[in-house]
């Protein structure tokens, strides 16, 4: 078995804690982008909170048409439909625009930090570690970092806020019929659980063979002319083959882990929100009720699985980040 590249064999700590990790990076790189990610996060609030107005006015806008047939009110809630609209789009261009600017700050003040530690270190360290491990650790640092707290910021933000929203929603129209959406959420938490391990692995393993990749362009690079003077390209292009097949194997293996939770979540989403409407069409046939409870509680369960699904992979992503921030 080939052996571990110095920087890389001994940068993988995984039994670190996952929030000691998250704690150091907002405290040494987070603490100064604090303000930026307050505004962020209100911005993301109001985002959330646009997002469950419309589903909650649904059912007076089904009403109105159908029911009541009230001009003045369906002119009324169209135009405030349409305001939510526009605060919505311009809170998500907000929130947006300052996470981008953010993670080009982190990942610049990142990238000198590392720099400078590098410079710190004796010759005898840069015996032990190629460039191309090192040009590793520096990318992969800065961006993981970046990506970390930027996913924290998002997760926790836009797609838990509008979560917690929309399933305010859904207690309000319907208490029995939400909390049979509700338990749809353990199962999310569960499946993606039981991916995460293996994406740690496969994360890990496809750093260690980028870098051995880098390692070897960087060598071709360099050795050319003896390369050259032995004849020996033919050899340098096989072996750079078959690195590159490697990489690009554990890469195709990370996708289909990082997607396959995706059919068993939209199984169990499906069951729970076609049980819902179900049950709720049949509640509602039997009696005298306008309709639009119903709808407005379909539609707040239909947009609640998509942000579910994000909080619930926000894990995964997260894993990949902190391969990246291990390496440190």
């Amino acid at each position: 078995m080939a052996k571990q590249p110095a920087v890389l064999s001994n940068s993988f700590d995984w039994d670190r804690r996952l929030f000691s990790v998250i704690s150091r990076l907002a405290r040494e790189t987070g603490s100064a982008h604090l303000g930026s990610y307050l505004a962020a996060f209100a911005l993301t609030a109001i985002v959330a909170g646009t997002t469950a107005a419309m589903a909650f006015l649904l059912e007076d806008v089904v009403n109105e048409i159908f029911v009541e047939r009230d001009l003045s009110a369906i002119f009324l809630l169209a135009g405030v439909v349409f305001g939510i609209f526009v605060v919505r789009g311009f809170a998500s261009f907000g929130y947006g625009v300052i996470l981008s600017r953010v993670a080009n700050a982190i990942v610049l003040e990142v990238k000198v930090r590392c720099y400078k530690h590098l410079m710190s270190k004796e010759p005898s360290f840069f015996a032990r570690s190629s460039s191309g491990e090192l040009m590793t650790l520096i990318n992969a640092g800065s961006k993981g970092a970046s990506g970390l707290l930027n996913t924290i910021a998002v997760g926790m933000g836009r797609d838990f806020l509008t979560v917690i929203a929309l399933i305010g929603v859904l207690l309000v129209q319907d208490t029995e019929l939400a909390l049979g959406v509700i338990v749809a959420v353990p199962i999310f938490a569960l499946i993606v659980s039981q991916a995460t391990k293996r994406l740690r692995t496969l994360s890990r393993k496809t750093l260690q063979l980028s870098a051995a990749l880098n390692n070897r362009i960087r060598a071709s690079i360099q050795g050319v002319r003896v390369a050259k003077a032995f004849g020996i390209e033919a050899e340098l292009e096989k072996a750079m083959q078959r690195n590159a097949a490697d990489v690009r194997s554990v890469a195709n293996k990370q996708a289909i882990v990082s997607n396959r939770v995706t059919p068993f979540t939209e199984i169990v989403g499906g069951t729970a929100v076609a049980g819902c409407i179900a049950f709720g069409g049949w509640r509602l046939s039997g009696t005298d009720e306008p309709p639009g409870a119903l709808i407005s509680f379909i539609v707040a369960a239909l947009m609640v699985y998509d942000p579910a699904r994000r909080v619930s992979q926000a894990r995964a992503s997260i894993e990949k980040h902190l391969v990246g921030d291990r390496i440190k």
